[in-house]
């Protein structure tokens, strides 16, 4: 891996890539309207090994980083304490909707 990074940092030290950077146009992210995301923060936690492997596998297993899992499996204990009379936003129902099919 060493010698790829080494690769990539001589190859792009002496290329000249400013005909493709003018040519570029920046990245348009759609906007996140029926998805519902709003901004996240970090926040660090030290878990036991054997705790962030079996996060890790079950991620690895479902198709999504191991970040996903646990902001999933947080919302998901969360969920239990809150209050059923407590009304959501339609587009977080939509989202959980498409989630799950």
């Amino acid at each position: 891996m060493t010698d790829n990074l080494a690769d990539l940092a001589r190859h792009y030290d002496t290329t000249n890539l400013s005909a493709e950077i003018e040519a570029s146009e920046p990245a348009v992210s759609p906007p996140n309207v029926s998805s519902g995301t709003e901004p996240m923060d970090a926040f660090t936690v030290r878990l036991p090994i054997s705790l962030l492997g079996a996060l890790r596998d079950r991620a690895a297993t479902e198709h999504i980083t191991t970040g996903q899992m646990i902001r999933r499996t947080l919302e998901t204990a969360l969920s239990a304490t809150v209050d059923d009379d407590k009304t959501i936003p339609v587009h977080k129902l939509r989202a959980l909707i498409a989630d799950a099919s």
